[in-house]
């Protein structure tokens, strides 16, 4: 897994960023695209192919590899999920190991209602110090304090309020990220932004690269420092989804998941910009 998936600081446990994507935020209009996952591993990279269907608070993905297909149903307000075997007519709840969409590119600010800055036991305390610039993107600067259970510290945010991001994130112990805006370009024939990633932690950098479609706030393509393409969304059709996508077949069969002796992880993240 790429070193940047890895990476768990205070800001993404308290701010949704990272533990709570298909919640945190939804996407603002119904669509499917096609998609090519890469998941680098220590030998070989993992090719992935698949579609996804995102409707009303609902999505489907389906995962393609080694000419074997999977397929995620998730619903948001009832709370279930359901993987299912497409070959052999059969679903277990839950979620199996899956390549993932990324979630819509925007975050949980300080200033928003539902941020932990507004929880009244004031284990989280956060203040705006002021404003400024981040290579040409307007900021607020923000400092959060932490004391809850075993976390505790500081994290120093500027955010871009217009975008609804945050941009840099450094908190007292733990890895420095940073986004920087590098221009308005296309993907796929479609309006997007083109941002670059940077975390350094302990003297090491990783740096990847993503293309935010404009219309829907979805990374649709990211690359690695290498180049090497991570994530790639094409064929994006903006329409309402058929409600058959979303509920089990007729004729598939309730089965108990199969139990992985090298467990995963859980799914797999469809990006590092998936915060997942």
């Amino acid at each position: 897994m790429h070193p940047l998936l890895q990476t768990l600081t205070l800001v993404t446990v308290f701010f949704g960023v990272t533990t709570a994507p298909l919640e945190a935020a939804w996407y603002t209009k119904e669509f499917s695209a096609q998609v090519k996952w890469t998941i680098p591993t220590p030998t070989e990279p993992e090719k992935i192919e698949g579609h996804v269907y995102v409707g009303d608070k609902r999505l489907r993905i389906e995962n393609t590899t080694k000419g074997h297909t999977s397929a995620l149903i998730f619903l948001v307000q009832e709370k279930k999920a359901w993987t299912l075997d497409l070959a052999a007519k059969n679903y277990h709840d839950g979620v199996a190991r899956m390549a993932m969409l990324p979630k819509p590119d925007t975050d949980i600010l300080p200033s928003d209602p539902d941020s932990p800055c507004a929880n009244k036991e004031k284990r989280v305390t956060c203040a705006k110090t002021g404003s400024g610039t981040l290579d040409g993107v307007a900021t607020e600067e923000w400092t959060i304090t932490i004391d809850q259970d075993q976390q505790k510290g500081e994290i120093k945010l500027s955010i871009d309020p217009a975008r609804h991001l945050v941009l840099k994130q450094q908190p007292d112990v733990g890895p420095v990220r940073t986004r920087t805006f590098l221009g308005d370009m296309e993907h796929q024939g479609r309006p997007t932004e083109k941002w670059m990633v940077n975390e350094e932690f302990q003297g090491q950098s990783t740096v990847l690269e993503q293309w935010v479609d404009k219309e829907l706030r979805l990374i649709v393509r990211e690359s690695g420092q290498a180049g090497d393409v991570l994530l790639d969304v094409s064929a994006i059709k903006i329409a309402p989804q058929p409600d058959s996508l979303f509920k089990i077949p007729d004729g598939f069969k309730l089965t108990q998941p199969v139990m992985d002796p090298h467990p995963p992880g859980g799914p797999i993240p469809g990006g590092a910009g998936q915060r997942q």
